[in-house]
């Protein structure tokens, strides 16, 4: 799942069945589905959609979004959130879903462009730390504003505080 153009969303399929209750499909705790990035940085998080109905048995749709410029690589599900209508509470882990024989991971990428040029005014790409992470902005230095030259025609930006 390439998310160097656009948050990119992966839709987990749960079936599950409560034969007391049903599923809570309809609070603020309902189903819900949580990713980790591979350094543990950055997450995700899912919830099932609204629905006013009592689910006994149901496959139900859980879609999380992955930003933008997320972390690269094998990216795992923390947990697993089921709640049932009685107020009842179940977390299932990574290890628990791999044991039963469930895949615990999804691949994220990104792909940045070369450094290109436009006649004799290059481009520069300038990687520029922000909370923790690296984006890179690819920049025509006589274009931005807040950006200054170094001598060596590098941008330098700086993100506001």
């Amino acid at each position: 799942m390439d998310v160097t153009v656009a948050a990119q969303t992966v839709t987990f399929t749960l079936h599950i069945t409560d034969n007391i209750s049903g599923v809570d499909v309809s609070s603020g705790n309902r189903i819900s589905v949580g990713l980790r990035s591979p350094s543990g940085a950055q997450s995700a998080f899912g919830t099932v959609p609204f629905q006013s109905a009592v689910l006994l048995d149901a496959s139900l749709s859980v879609p999380v979004q992955i930003p933008r410029y997320a972390e690269p690589g094998a990216w795992t599900i923390s947990n697993i959130r089921l709640h049932d209508n009685a107020g009842n509470t179940t977390f299932i882990n990574a290890p628990s879903l791999a044991a039963a024989g469930f895949p615990t991971t999804i691949t994220i990428s990104r792909e940045f462009p070369s450094i290109p040029t436009r006649g004799s005014l290059p481009l520069y790409v300038d990687p520029i730390a922000v909370r923790d992470l690296t984006w890179y902005v690819m920049a025509d230095y006589a274009r931005l504003s807040g950006c200054h030259r170094s001598p060596r025609l590098m941008i330098r930006c700086s993100t506001p505080s």
